[in-house]
């Protein structure tokens, strides 16, 4: 019996299960314990607090203690690890040279400006405009981006990330706000749908014997880092004071509830992620998506770059909504 005991024991912790604690949770003072964490040369502290702090109790407890936090994370940055594949996540995208964001304005009398055309199916708040992609060098229009080939637009969830912009409501986001905010849910969605699935799923492949609730705590730990540090950098080189941290704890509980639900459905489909998403911006204020922004800006593909740049000077000749019979140009 006692060898028997032994050998179930040590094939847990070969495993890498979690042997449960008590009085471990996210109270005040279990999360204080976080705040000194430091990994391998990566200040973990504010981060894993926060996101301990904010931890749904609909959830239970906050499933790491200090212990567990550091053997996840120190295993994440082993070379080749999770912190290295979420980095070249990052990375791809920003330098990706087969999608880009379109830019957006609003119609000015019913027409679009040079180099734009109706983008009749991402608002019902008001009139807007999307750059059109001739001039960028990807010669695929695919929803809100442009695509290198229709084979790239294909691979893209562009329905669903138009589904989403529709939601904005006319009730929290005035016109003057509409273009920035159309922009910042369009990448809430993709985030969601894409950087957060992919996350989820190098942890369901690479430590399946992870407990759900641990991966949907070291996941959200690890991309909120990496963005936290790629900040760091950005304000050591412009010197602007950074609003990163105000920005995390305005929306990391919707994060948390956001990977969870990723992680509910990811071997079925993605419609219960959508509705998640859809709900959240239906609510969104034009502040709440700017930090949202914020925290997310280093997972987003790169902006068109067009040479169309003449915004609000010219008109393009095109009718808006209301002069336009049959489809328009999207």
């Amino acid at each position: 019996m006692v060898r028997a005991a032994i050998s179930l024991v040590c094939l847990a912790l070969a495993s890498g299960a979690r042997i449960k604690k008590h009085s471990r949770g996210s109270s005040s003072a279990s999360c204080d314990s976080l705040l000194k964490l430091n990994v391998r040369g990566h200040t973990f502290g504010d981060v894993a607090f926060t996101v301990c702090n904010a931890w749904p109790s609909a959830f239970g407890e906050f499933p790491l203690d200090l212990s567990e936090t550091s053997r996840l994370l120190n295993l994440a940055l082993d070379d080749g690890g999770i912190y290295d594949d979420i980095k070249n996540i990052a990375a791809n995208r920003s330098l990706d040279n087969k999608y880009c964001w379109k830019a957006l304005s609003l119609q000015i009398g019913g027409s679009c400006q040079a180099g734009f055309k109706d983008a009749w199916l991402v608002s019902k708040i008001a009139p807007v405009c999307s750059s059109e992609c001739s001039a960028t060098g990807f010669g695929v229009s695919c929803g809100l981006g442009c695509a290198s080939s229709k084979l790239t637009c294909a691979a893209l969830l562009t329905k669903q990330v138009m589904d989403v912009t529709n939601k904005l409501n006319p009730k929290y986001v005035a016109a003057e706000k509409l273009v920035s905010s159309i922009a910042q849910a369009a990448r809430f969605a993709d985030f969601g749908l894409t950087v957060a699935r992919n996350v989820v799923a190098m942890y369901q492949e690479y430590q399946p014997q992870l407990d759900k609730q641990d991966l949907i705590a070291v996941s959200i730990i690890l991309l909120f880092q990496y963005a936290f540090e790629k900040d760091a950098e950005e304000v050591a080189i412009t010197g602007l004071r950074s609003r990163f941290k105000a920005a995390m704890k305005a929306v990391v509980s919707k994060v948390v509830n956001l990977v969870r639900t990723v992680a509910d459905e990811f071997d079925i489909d993605m419609a219960q992620t959508l509705n998640f998403i859809k709900g959240v911006v239906a609510e969104a204020a034009p502040e709440f998506l700017e930090k949202v922004m914020t925290v997310i800006k280093v997972y987003t593909n790169r902006k068109c770059e067009s040479s169309a740049r003449s915004f609000g000077t010219r008109a393009s000749g095109r009718k808006g909504r209301k002069g336009r019979k049959g489809k328009g140009g999207r």
